[in-house]
């Protein structure tokens, strides 16, 4: 009986060797990947923009979108920014692959709320899971949630204010009644 438990264990389910045969098959195209990288950074910025709108403060709904000239001599470059008080997520280009990096602070959870700041990261790693995707871009995503000095950098580039390459947005406030609408 064990051998057999062994082998119903040790043998993949249809389904999910389906699937990995299918995202192994499909051609490896730089710059498709790169483009599916960009539409998953814009999906990321429009689900934590529902998160903000969901918080009471004008100023806690208060986000910049920078977007930066692409200099040549640079190795890593960041191309767009999107900075709010729960996160700053970035798309830079490292040796012609894009990357999504996401620098937030865990101490944020208490003005943002537990739930929205957990909901926020479940939501970036599942719009980035390879079975959500046409390409794997799950190497593509940086996560770093040891970032001390993100308020005061949210904080201090507000204070700077608006310029040719920086914008200053504020979210419309939501009840959050629309989770409860199917």
């Amino acid at each position: 009986m064990n051998e057999a438990i062994n082998q119903f264990l040790t043998q993949s389910s249809y389904e999910s060797s389906a699937l990995q045969v299918a995202k192994l098959v499909m051609p490896f195209d730089i710059n498709a990947r790169n483009l599916e990288i960009s539409k998953v950074y814009n999906q990321i910025t429009k689900d934590v923009r529902y998160f903000l709108s969901r918080l009471a403060h004008p100023e806690a709904r208060t986000y910049l979108v920078g977007y930066y000239p692409i200099e040549e001599q640079s190795k890593h470059r960041i191309v767009f920014e999107f900075l709010c008080i729960m996160c700053e997520i970035t798309l830079s280009i490292k040796e012609d692959h894009r990357l999504i990096e996401v620098n937030t602070d865990t101490e944020i959870k208490r003005w943002v709320g537990a739930y929205n700041y957990e909901q926020m990261l479940r939501q970036i790693y599942r719009t980035t899971m390879w079975e959500a995707t046409q390409y794997n871009i799950e190497d593509c995503l940086v996560i770093n949630t040891e970032k001390i000095d993100h308020y005061d950098y949210w904080v201090k580039r507000l204070h700077e204010g608006e310029t040719l390459d920086t914008s200053i947005f504020i979210e419309d406030l939501t009840t959050g009644i629309e989770d409860l609408l199917i």
